[in-house]
């Protein structure tokens, strides 16, 4: 019997060994037909595809040489996202966030190269929110048109700014040092008595509500407590007078009498304008251009799409500035045409005096424009 069992079972082995095989030679067979047609649409798909391939990149072809004689037309008439390194809040530098509406935006002349060494930092603080003071509304399209002019106009490296947005008091250490060490990142990225430097800001600007002395509004900053929160506009000075740097250029736009467009900065207070305690140690190679004196406000030009002192100083760089025509926009003609213009559109706009300071030798060339 057991046999027998034994028997049964080699032979349904057998059995089941010749179906397997049977089954697997013709799934090969179906294998091999399927394979083959595979082979033959794939091959008329390429065809296909590629045909329509080549298409494409004609029409594209087509397109972009008429879009590319249109872009030769306006190099350097939009914002170039030209920094080393981007600080603070969101990068609202790029090509499509300043409009090409507003003339200084849109025509930047060429200017001469400035030397190799040359560094420039620009800090445009437009958000104040969070520390529930009001916003500076065109901060940080003047800090972007202002860096374009850098790079085109003035001819500064594009890897030699320091670019900041919405910078906090700890950004502003870090740039420019503190009262007790001085070597921040600018002067880490000077070379002795070769590197010229250009400092621009835009944004707030506070007397301390005790000492009656200038502070620069960090975004973070508290206007009660400047002292705590604030940079001071005397250790700016002092540290750039360490820095032994060929000379220096700083300008300004932002009041320090604690005023604003929107109002006061000072919570519980009245409007009454404070009047900033004169600083008198400033760096003795400095050119210093500050938007207003310490009394009056700094005002916006929305016509323009800028605040009211940078509008003008872009305008006097690209030329308007140049009364002789000499293709050269001296300290001179530059101060003569602000303090020309920035006054009249002020009492115009507002009904406000607004004088920019300049405190430089007139002879100075401040620009060279290419002929």
């Amino acid at each position: 019997m057991a046999k027998a069992m034994k028997s049964i079972s080699i032979s349904l082995f057998l059995c089941a060994i010749l179906l397997v095989g049977c089954s697997r030679h013709k799934s090969i067979n179906q294998t091999d037909k399927t394979s083959n047609e595979l082979q033959t649409e794939s091959a008329a798909s390429v065809s296909h595809d590629e045909t329509s391939s080549k298409s494409v990149l004609k029409t594209f072809s087509k397109g972009y040489s008429k879009v590319a004689k249109g872009v030769k037309t306006v190099v350097h008439e939009a914002s170039d996202v030209f920094s080393t390194e981007f600080w603070g809040g969101t990068d609202t530098s790029s090509n499509s966030n300043v409009s090409e509406d507003y003339d200084v935006d849109k025509t930047i002349p060429e200017g001469e190269k400035a030397g190799k060494y040359d560094i420039a930092v620009i800090i445009g603080n437009r958000n104040y929110a969070a520390s529930g003071s009001p916003n500076v509304e065109y901060a940080n399209r003047d800090a972007q048109v202002v860096r374009n002019y850098l790079t085109h106009t003035m001819g500064f490296n594009q890897a030699n700014i320091i670019y900041a947005e919405d910078a906090t008091l700890t950004m502003f250490y870090e740039i420019f040092g503190t009262k007790d060490d001085y070597k921040g990142k600018l002067f880490k990225w000077v070379k002795t008595k070769q590197s010229k430097v250009f400092i621009y800001y835009v944004g707030h600007g506070a007397p301390d509500i005790e000492t009656n002395e200038a502070y620069f509004v960090p975004v973070d900053a508290n206007p009660q407590f400047l002292k705590i929160s604030g940079y001071r506009l005397q250790t700016l000075y002092d540290n750039l007078a360490k820095i032994n740097a060929q000379n220096v250029t700083v300008v300004i736009d932002a009041c320090f009498s604690g005023m604003t467009v929107k109002g006061t900065l000072f919570k519980g207070t009245s409007a009454l304008v404070r009047q900033e305690k004169i600083v008198t140690r400033k760096p003795l190679n400095a050119l210093i251009i500050a938007s207003s004196s310490g009394e009056q406000l700094s005002s916006w030009y929305p016509e323009k799409g800028h605040s009211l002192f940078t509008y003008f100083f872009l305008k006097g760089l690209s030329g308007a500035a140049d009364v002789n025509n000499d293709s050269k926009v001296t300290v001179g003609e530059l101060r003569t045409y602000l303090t020309d213009q920035v006054p009249y559109m002020a009492r115009k706009l507002t009904g406000n005096e607004q004088t920019p300071q300049i405190t430089g030798k007139d002879t100075d060339v401040f620009v060279s424009l290419k002929k």
